[in-house]
């Protein structure tokens, strides 16, 4: 059977090869390819699999981000609490650490669902609809991960949020005839919106 080499990256295809199989190209003739308008889209210029491995690429680069982020907050919030002598705040304290730990575990969680989607895309050759099915599996799959660390985390922050009003609200009661007067209708704010927060949790 006749073979159609690539201009492009030189790999040997079958004449009855629409695209090159290695980088994707159109193939035309033996010595001519169909040129690439540059100025269109990217996702006019690839093709199916080609798209999955840059919609991998970015949640990659996209959870190394959220990673990074993480560890660095993480590390910083541990310091604090072995520094800290006041253990009240490091009570009130440990809902954000929650936060910012499920932040630091949602981007490890998007790595993972990049490297498995550029998984099926190298694994599944010339067949669309396979790799458009077991990406849909593998998303169903990790949209129920991501929910739940999603939860914890508006949970841990609405803790967070309430838990500053308190004691907030207690300082100013305390001070009341000091000018904490002014400060706790300040507040009041704050708890107005977090309760609208809360709302919109519990009717999702």
């Amino acid at each position: 059977m006749y073979t159609i080499k690539c201009p492009i990256c030189g790999t040997e295809n079958l004449n009855t090869n629409i695209r090159c199989k290695n980088c994707g190209i159109q193939l035309i003739t033996e010595k001519k390819t169909k040129k690439i308008n540059l100025y269109a889209p990217l996702d006019t210029q690839l093709n199916y699999v080609q798209k999955v491995k840059l919609q991998s690429f970015i949640e990659i680069f996209s959870g190394l981000g959220t990673f990074i982020a993480g560890a660095i907050i993480i590390i910083a919030a541990f310091y604090f609490a072995f520094n800290t002598i006041n253990n009240d705040i490091i009570i009130i304290c440990l809902p954000f650490f929650i936060c910012i730990l499920s932040s630091f575990i949602y981007g490890i969680s998007i790595i993972i669902k990049g490297i498995i989607t550029y998984k099926i895309s190298n694994d599944v050759v010339d067949n669309d609809k396979l790799i458009k099915d077991k990406i849909k599996k593998n998303e169903k799959k990790f949209k129920e991960v991501e929910n739940f660390i999603y939860n914890i985390y508006k949970v841990a922050f609405l803790i967070f949020w309430f838990s500053i009003l308190i004691v907030m609200d207690i300082s100013c009661i305390m001070s009341w005839s000091e000018g904490g007067k002014s400060m706790f209708f300040v507040t009041l704010f704050f708890w107005f919106l977090g309760i609208i927060i809360l709302k919109s949790i519990i009717n999702k």
